[in-house]
């Protein structure tokens, strides 16, 4: 008995040090695909500055430069992409019996569900002015052990679309200014729900990889289920949470945000208590949303209940889009 506990704790001790091993490597192909997407953008912008220089000879060695550069992006991310591929996967496909059900559940665990998801855009008019906005979800985000992986298909959709945007402004072939100029595809505002009473480890390191490449708002939901000074106390903890990570959350404008302030009489700082209800009420004739409760009812469009009306018109009427 004691030398297979011996045994067993001899090949925990081996595969530990093979996981730090293939975490250490992980780490580096993440750190080299990362450096090599910020150089193929850095080459296509100077790209784009000959161009504008009409120094033509320069734009296409830049342009020749920025293309081997997407390659050698494509060919790492394939690789770090196969290197996290389960290799028993072949294997699990043919098991039997507990063995089987054991490797499925592991995976499920461990693999990735995460997928970008874009609604059918919509239309905000602020008196002529009009913009088009399409929200993205990212349903299973969180559902599994495994957060890097779910971090890497969002950050890589962001990415993704920014390197899009740059080849379409930057491209030697003939480009439609009208549509460059009036559609933008681009990530502007990542709204990110807390739970309440607890900012969890995910939520900070996403917020820390995003933040540079989106506008951050983050946002506590169902804050109704915290009293006034749990709500205070709480938001006083994210903030300083975000400032020790050197997280950088949107800033709002604070002539709006001061103007609302006064309207309200209501002091508004980050991160953002919201109530959500689906709900509907009639009070005085005029439809409200509510969640009801034995000893009284919280207004998702009370401003003393809830920080949602001011950051729906903060996000949506009230910033410099129209100008």
């Amino acid at each position: 008995c004691e030398d297979e506990i011996a045994r067993l704790s001899r090949e925990m001790a081996s595969l530990s040090e093979e996981l730090k091993v293939l975490r250490a490597a992980d780490e580096k192909r993440r750190v080299e695909l990362q450096t090599l997407r910020e150089n193929a953008r850095a080459t296509r912008m100077e790209m784009k500055r000959a161009a504008d220089a009409r120094d033509f000879a320069l734009a296409a060695e830049k342009q020749a430069e920025a293309a081997a550069l997407q390659l050698e992006c494509e060919t790492l991310q394939s690789a770090l992409r196969e290197m996290r591929r389960d290799p028993t996967t072949g294997a699990a496909a043919c098991a039997e019996g507990d063995e089987g059900d054991e490797d499925h559940s592991k995976k499920s665990l461990t693999s990735s569900t995460v997928r970008v998801s874009r609604f059918d855009p919509f239309c905000i008019t602020v008196g002529k002015h009009e913009l088009v906005v399409s929200l993205i979800d990212t349903p299973g985000y969180g559902e599994n052990l495994n957060t890097v992986d779910s971090f890497d298909v969002i950050t890589s959709h962001v990415e993704g679309l920014f390197e899009a945007q740059l080849v379409a402004e930057t491209s030697g072939a003939e480009r439609d200014y009208e549509r460059l100029r009036n559609e933008d595809p681009l990530v502007h505002v990542c709204l990110y729900f807390i739970a309440p009473h607890r900012l969890k480890h995910i939520d900070v390191e996403f917020m820390r990889r995003l933040h540079k490449k989106v506008n951050i708002v983050p946002i506590i939901a169902k804050s109704d289920t915290m009293t006034t000074k749990e709500k205070e106390e709480f938001k006083l903890q994210v903030r300083e949470t975000l400032a020790r990570e050197g997280i950088e959350p949107y800033a709002f404008d604070p002539i709006s945000l001061r103007a609302m302030e006064a309207q309200d009489r209501q002091e508004y700082k980050p991160p953002w208590a919201v109530i959500g209800s689906t709900d509907a009420h009639l009070d005085a004739g005029v439809s409200v949303y509510l969640r009801k409760y034995p000893w009284g009812n919280a207004l998702s469009s009370e401003p003393s209940h809830s920080d949602l009306p001011a950051l729906r018109n903060l996000v949506m009427w009230s910033g410099q889009w129209q100008e």
